[in-house]
């Protein structure tokens, strides 16, 4: 079984298209003319309004492709890909894509038994907090100071990470935290994100500030 708390899917549906030709591909842009139940839609010119409707139509072979955009949804993944055929959810080139659907507990994007099936590119918002997070720290172990037992001042991660409680696996929650700090005097779960408390930020400075880090994974997923 995969769970996917966010990511996307692309498939596409052998099925005639409005010229007749067999359709490969199946296309999502919510920032364009789109429609979900238009006759023909689905293309380039007239794409899906959401990544739901392109993964509820896309069989083995075919792929999903979706243009830059925050979707909130809860994409379920209805069906597999076949061996050499999979079905495949990807952003479009250059496109910035962030699947969220902000209930706590609840999937951006769902494959429960699912096999044969890519996912590429997308941004995942904060779907679930069932998860133990780390944000900050360093490499270096150091005294109440910031600086290392090796004599060297410790420098924060910019890294978050969290352990999922759900699918049993590490995950990037963001590469690159904004002002990052260790030692923090709290770091709250939110659906918002993650708030961090104060710290000590780089150059042994202490700090109070509150810094709320959006739980976006940049993230691949394929099986």
């Amino acid at each position: 079984m995969a769970l996917f708390g966010a990511a996307v899917f692309s498939a596409a549906l052998v099925a005639a298209g409005p010229a007749g030709a067999a359709t490969t591909t199946w296309y999502v842009n919510k920032g364009a003319t789109c429609s979900d139940t238009a006759s023909g839609a689905g293309t380039a010119t007239l794409p899906f309004c959401t990544i739901s409707k392109g993964v509820a139509v896309a069989q083995a072979g075919q792929t999903v492709l979706v243009s830059s955009g925050t979707y909130q949804e809860t994409v379920t993944f209805p069906r597999s890909g076949l061996p050499g055929s999979p079905i495949t959810l990807t952003t479009a080139p250059n496109a910035n894509v962030t699947v969220t659907n902000p209930s706590l507990g609840s999937y951006g994007i769902k494959g429960s038994s699912r096999s044969y099936v890519t996912v590429n590119g997308f941004n995942v918002g904060p779907t679930d907090v069932n998860g133990i997070y780390f944000s900050g720290g360093t490499d270096n172990p150091y005294n109440y100071n910031g600086i290392g037992y090796d004599g060297r001042p410790a420098e924060p991660s910019p890294l978050t990470f969290a352990y999922s409680l759900r699918s049993a696996k590490w995950v990037t929650v963001n590469p690159s935290t904004p002002d990052p700090t260790m030692d923090h005097r709290g770091l709250v779960v939110m659906p918002e994100g993650l708030v961090i408390i104060g710290g000590m930020e780089k150059g042994q400075q202490v700090t109070g500030r509150v810094t709320i880090v959006p739980k976006l994974a940049k993230g691949q997923a394929s099986k």
